[in-house]
């Protein structure tokens, strides 16, 4: 992928080639998502993971980039029930926990944020999710 996060057509085409030759690798079908949604093309996106689900399983990655994808498409319920689910599946994620509690503090519920912020930093006090987080705490914060 280019380094502008923009995907050419040839990487979508590399990606939809190597999902064909190896149907069960998770991190393809989340790379080619995240090229659609690049492109601004939500449903698509969402038809990849989907597919991804179907073939791999309920892998985090899967279920954080549809929940993406639902939560920029307004669906904010549905959104928070598919990372509840990840959550429930893979409890130490920390992709999972930064994500719920960046929408919580999206939608102003810090208090609600605090255990899965807390949970997350317990679990990898530098992963980058994390300080991206902490990052946006300290904005709203400010403000």
């Amino acid at each position: 992928l280019k380094a502008n996060g923009n995907a050419a057509d040839s990487d979508v085409d590399f990606l939809e080639e190597a999902i064909e030759v190896a149907p069960k690798l998770s991190p393809l079908y989340a790379t080619l998502a995240r090229c659609y949604i690049g492109w601004e093309d939500r449903d698509t996106a969402l038809e990849v993971v989907d597919e991804g689900i179907n073939k791999v399983g309920k892998h985090p990655q899967l279920l954080l980039i549809k929940s993406q994808i639902l939560w920029l498409q307004n669906e904010k319920d549905t959104a928070f029930q598919h990372l509840n689910e990840g959550i429930q599946l893979y409890p130490n994620d920390v992709s999972l926990l930064t994500q719920i509690a960046r929408y919580l503090i999206d939608n102003e519920q810090l208090e609600d944020a605090k255990p899965y912020i807390e949970r997350a930093d317990i679990i990898a006090p530098s992963h980058g999710a994390l300080w991206e987080l902490k990052k946006i705490i300290a904005e709203k914060m400010a403000r």
